[in-house]
């Protein structure tokens, strides 16, 4: 797959109703982690957000949508890893 198609890809992950509604709850938790410095609400949101692709994977895609997903997972991995060191500065954690 090319960068653009897995691009394409990735955003496309995001379109099911229970992981949408995972990363919308989320991300509160997250931001409220971030502003107060405390860990563990983001630990919390982070593992809501892996909740719904786990569930997307095992339940909602068949071999071909998890072919593509492990295909696509260096590169959300490296993009979440770059937001979040992003936030963490912004936020002024170090």
């Amino acid at each position: 797959m090319t960068l653009r198609e897995q691009l394409s890809y990735l955003f496309s992950l995001h379109r099911g109703t229970v992981t949408l509604t995972l990363h919308i709850v989320s991300l509160p938790l997250i931001v409220a982690g971030l502003v107060r410095h405390q860990p563990v609400p983001i630990a919390l949101g982070g593992l809501l957000e892996v909740i719904g692709h786990v569930y997307d994977y095992t339940r909602r895609f068949d071999a071909e949508q998890r072919h593509k997903a492990r295909v696509v997972l260096p590169l959300q991995l490296a993009a979440t890893v770059a937001a979040f060191a992003l936030l963490l500065k912004v936020f002024r954690w170090f």
